[in-house]
């Protein structure tokens, strides 16, 4: 993939896993490529919003971790929903 994103001249790419999974194997991935990869989470499940603030809170620590994504299509919730804001 980087020598993809060399090859049309991306310096840095965002790869997006899941809140509840996939996301620690993407960190590893961005860990190998230092300054190229950043890791962002879906939320995947917005009816456990405390436990996504728990989850978002742990992978914060990490360096590569960027961003929260939140896309209504995955659940079928309204984008303004209280459960993507808890």
């Amino acid at each position: 993939m980087v020598g993809v994103m060399d090859n049309v001249g991306v310096d840095i790419g965002v790869m997006t896993a899941g809140l509840s999974a996939g996301t620690e194997d993407f960190l590893v991935l961005a860990d190998k490529q230092p300054g190229r990869l950043l890791v962002a989470a879906m939320v995947d499940s917005p009816t456990t919003p405390r436990a996504n603030v728990e989850r978002v809170r742990a992978l914060a620590q990490h360096e590569r971790f960027c961003m929260v994504r939140v896309s209504p299509l995955v659940a079928q919730y309204p984008l303004n929903d209280k459960l993507y804001y808890p």
